[in-house]
């Protein structure tokens, strides 16, 4: 009787089973690690970024005219102040950008300089659409505000020159609560001409991961230029055209005052401008944390496939692994995701997971082998891990048909399965064993 319920199918099972919910345990645990890792590695890059400059977004140019408000309650006149904001006719932004990837420790973190020349014209301010009379205007204390996220990435000077003048240029923002950070240029005088007024602001910005670009303009025409040859456009819009080679990128955007979601001129502050902005991301060629991640999360399959197996063999070969064998079979094939993210910080990728791959199946043949002692049955594992593992590389290399090819995995081996077990009496093996 106690040899019946040792051997027993059903007992073996929920001891499987029971095994597959601690190594899982040991896998959530090796999840947290991968997550811990990928949280250094973006420490890592915040401390770098904020020495060198951070993520760029580039805001206007914007004309900040201030005025003044009137209002007469009981008999009293009040006066307040207000802000109206014009937005240039033409905006033409032409960049080029030296990236480079810096190292911190064991991390990698893409940085650029970028050479940009923003030139452009505004029609003069238009106040009677907006309700204003222009004998309010405070024209001395007029200004052109020039949104840049992270000043510390300014090199050298900013020339700004506005109507074929050179004007003087401060940090920070003046007359203008939508932007956080910036320069402005002290315009200082009465602008009365009809004309279109001409501008041309040259600035040389270093930043990192990413440079964005919010399209003032009536009429916005971007182009860049970089020797980055992994970029990943971003934001709102995608380029009209885009060229990338291995020696860079070349892209261009043409932006209508039509597409995005906010006016030429507007008074106070109710304007969202960075809901429209658009770039290129500086990315990295392989997202290591990512790819781990991914394949972690296979674990529960892979270790109930491999117990699968392992527990088919005792049923068909009559041999008997006890529950301690499981568990040494069942933390190697633990180990491989501990390997795939060690190995891979050092490395990459494709190599890390060669490498663990080898090492978990190295391990588990010849641990099979000892157990088992049959050189054929450790052929038949050997081979299923094989596959098991070459089904997995290619589902992390696919994405978009990673379910379908995993559905039709999962088929198969339930498939080979039933075929394997349909002639097996469940109720009389116990006694056979």
């Amino acid at each position: 009787m106690n040899d019946r319920l040792k051997y027993s199918p059903v007992l073996k099972l929920i001891t499987i089973l029971f095994l597959i919910l601690i190594l899982m345990i040991a896998s959530f645990m090796i999840q947290d690690l991968i997550r811990e890792r990928e949280t250094r590695r973006e420490e890592a890059v915040f401390e770098v970024s904020e020495k060198w400059g951070r993520e760029q977004t580039i805001t206007g140019p914007i004309l900040s005219l201030p005025y003044e408000v009137f209002t007469i309650n009981n008999g009293r006149t009040f006066t307040d102040n207000g802000i109206a904001s014009f937005l240039p006719e033409i905006l033409k932004i032409d960049g080029n950008i030296e990236s480079e990837i810096r190292k911190r420790g064991i991390y990698e973190i893409p940085l650029y300089n970028s050479k940009l020349i923003i030139s452009g014209e505004f029609k003069a301010p238009d106040f009677t659409e907006l309700g204003i009379d222009t004998n309010s205007i405070k024209w001395d204390k007029a200004v052109m505000n020039l949104g840049i996220t992270d000043l510390k990435g300014i090199k050298g000077n900013v020339t700004i020159n506005f109507g074929g003048k050179k004007l003087n240029t401060n940090p920070g923002i003046q007359n203008n609560r939508l932007i956080k950070s910036g320069i402005t240029a002290i315009i200082g005088e009465r602008l009365e001409s009809s004309a279109a007024i001409p501008f041309l602001i040259e600035i040389d910005l270093s930043g990192s991961n990413r440079i964005n670009f919010i399209p003032a303009g009536k009429s916005t025409e971007v182009k860049l230029n970089s020797n980055w040859i992994n970029p990943g456009f971003c934001g709102e819009f995608l380029p009209e055209k885009r060229n990338i080679t291995g020696n860079g990128f070349s892209s261009e955007w043409r932006i209508s005052h039509l597409n995005r979601n906010f006016p030429q001129s507007w008074i106070g502050t109710d304007v969202n401008l960075e809901s429209s902005s658009f770039g290129v991301d500086f990315l990295l060629p392989v997202d290591q944390y990512q790819k781990t991640m991914r394949t972690s999360k296979y674990d529960f399959l892979f270790i109930g496939l491999t117990f699968l197996a392992f527990f088919l063999i005792e049923i068909l070969n009559k041999k008997h692994l006890h529950p301690f064998q499981y568990a040494m079979i069942g933390f190697a094939l633990v180990i491989f995701y501990l390997l795939l993210l060690s190995v891979g910080e050092q490395t990459n990728y494709d190599f890390a997971f060669f490498f663990s791959t080898l090492s978990s199946i190295s391990v588990i043949s010849l641990y099979s082998l000892a157990v088992l002692k049959d050189k054929k049955l450790v052929f038949v594992i050997l081979a299923l891990l094989l596959i098991l593992y070459g089904f997995l590389f290619t589902i992390i290399q696919m994405q978009d048909y990673a379910l379908i090819v995993g559905s039709i995995l999962l088929f198969v081996v339930l498939s080979i399965v039933m075929f394997l077990t349909r002639k097996i009496d469940w109720y009389s093996i116990n006694q056979q064993q």
